[in-house]
Formats: C-alpha cells, structure tokens, sequence
C-alpha cells in the first residue's frame, strides 16, 4: 500500500495505545498539513517560487502552481496554498484548527480512509447520545503501520549511525523520511519511538530535516515549512503567556 507524507505523519503519530495523537491534537494537525504540502511538493503540484524568471509571476519565496500529478484527496489544499509564504499558507489550511478548515476536512478523510482500509478502527465515545471525542485504534491490517514503523527505526537508526542522511536512504523512502524530518520539528520522535534514545533521534531528526537527500525543491520546501511550523509554534505558545502575565 503506497502512503502519502501526510498518511505517514498520521499513522506513525497516533499512539497505539491511547488511539490518540501523541503530541496533541493541533501539533500533529499542523504536522499533518505541511506533510500535504510537502506532498504536493514532492509530486510536483506546487513548488516554491525562486528569485529571476519567477520573480515576473510570483513573489520569491511563495507557493505556486505547477504540473504534477493531482491527488484528489490534497487538491482542495492547493488553492489556499499558492500565493503565500510557507508559515501564511499553513496557517491558511490549518484555519482555527476544527475540521472544517481545509487541512481538518483532508485529516479526516485519511482517517476515515485508513478505517475502510482496516488500517484503523474508529472509536467514538459518547455521552447523552453525542460524541465528545473519538479514538483510532489500530485496525485488523496492522502489518502495514508494522512494516512503516519499522523501516522508520531503520532510517532513524541508519541515519544516527552515519551522521548523514543520503546514504541511509534508498529512493523509495522519500516518503518516509520527509514525514520523519516534520515529526521531528514537532518534537514528536520521542514519543513515537520512546524506546530510541532521545539523543539519535534528535540526530537523525536533524540530519533529515537538513541533509542533501531529496531534490533541491523537496528539499527548499521542507526546510521552509518546518521553520514556518516552529514559527507558528512559538507564536502558539508565546502569545497565551503573554496574555496570562
């Protein structure tokens, strides 16, 4: 089963045994919206504008359209996404964060993808006849979230070894190793693979969100959405203590 950045980000950062994010609903949210545009990035949909003959179309430095493949279930994303800097588009798709914002609605149809795939399982707990809160079980096909958890210990274990992350890569883990360098700005390593120690994770989180693994797109997008995602972090976690004092 081939899995999307943003799949990736949602499976490995579900905690098996809560059914729940492992670092809080907004983060892994927030996570899983520059994972999408990641995606669309590394499937050609929308790059990032450069200086000289893009100047005349858009302004350097912000999302713009291109002729990749389209994948229906990201397309919505991608008008809220061109036209903007990095850290103004995420916050554009995240919205207030519900799951009528863009990047909720496309959240929501993974999950409910990977139910009708029996990769997970919905667990809905009510009270007087609503749902206050749901959980994501691990579902009957859990050898697909297996082998993904696997291959990202390898990675991160590989990558850790050799202080750098090309040779630890084979092609085909583009994927994977993106959705791991967007955890790791997230801080969400630790808790994925607690029984890692903390200081390889934090090298091999490192080394992939910085290293010359990935095309020079792939790569400029994600360094830019994991600083627009501590950007929107710091503001996050600034401004309601500022408010307090």
């Amino acid at each position: 089963m081939d899995i999307t950045i943003p799949e990736a980000i949602l499976l490995l950062g579900i905690d098996d045994e809560t059914g729940r994010p492992v670092v809080g609903d907004s983060t892994v949210g927030m996570a899983f919206a520059a994972g999408a545009a990641a995606q669309l990035v590394l499937q050609g949909r929308i790059r990032i504008a450069g200086a000289g003959a893009d100047a005349t179309e858009a302004k350097p430095g912000t999302f713009v359209s291109a002729d990749g493949a389209v994948d229906e279930r990201l397309e919505p994303l991608v008008e809220h996404l061109v036209g903007h800097k990095p850290q103004d588009a995420l916050g554009r798709v995240i919205g207030l964060g519900g799951p009528g914002a863009p990047a909720g609605k496309a959240r929501a149809r993974a999950l409910e993808d990977f139910a009708e795939a029996g990769l997970l399982a919905r667990r809905d707990q009510r009270f007087l006849g609503i749902t206050w809160s749901q959980r994501w079980e691990r579902g009957e096909r859990r050898e697909v979230e297996d082998a993904l958890q696997a291959r990202a210990r390898e990675i991160l274990q590989g990558v850790a070894a050799a202080g750098d992350a090309s040779p630890a890569l084979a092609r085909r883990d583009a994927v994977l190793a993106a959705a791991l360098a967007i955890l790791h700005t997230v801080e969400a390593l630790p808790k994925v693979f607690p029984d890692l120690p903390a200081e390889q994770l934090a090298a091999a989180g490192g080394a992939l969100a910085t290293d010359d693994w990935a095309s020079e797109s792939v790569r400029d997008a994600l360094q830019s959405l994991e600083g627009a995602m501590t950007a929107i972090l710091v503001t996050t976690v600034i401004m309601p203590a500022a408010t307090s004092s």
